[in-house]
């Protein structure tokens, strides 16, 4: 919770993208806390300090689970990213 408030994690947009880069990296980040949930999906440009709080995260668990996925799995999840990026954002 420190480092969702430190980070200004609920300020992050619920978008950020790059249209330029056609092959790239993209990240989404889910977080749900009391009941409530707040999902960025960032594809080729990323939120401010999200990289930080990443690095923080790592600190703090020694771990986080990143997964890679294919092509044909990323279109299979792609209506629930979307439709959890409807959401309400957690509390500020």
């Amino acid at each position: 919770t420190r480092a969702v408030v430190s980070f200004r994690v609920a300020s992050f947009h619920r978008l950020y993208q790059d249209p330029d880069v056609l092959d790239g990296e993209q990240w989404v980040l889910c977080l749900e806390q009391g009941g409530r949930r707040r999902v960025v999906y960032c594809n080729n440009h990323f939120a401010p300090g999200i990289r930080a709080f990443r690095d923080a995260l790592v600190a703090a668990t020694g771990a986080l689970a990143w997964t890679a996925m294919s092509t044909s799995a990323m279109r299979n999840h792609q209506q629930a990213l979307w439709q959890a990026n409807r959401d309400e954002p957690i509390a500020r």
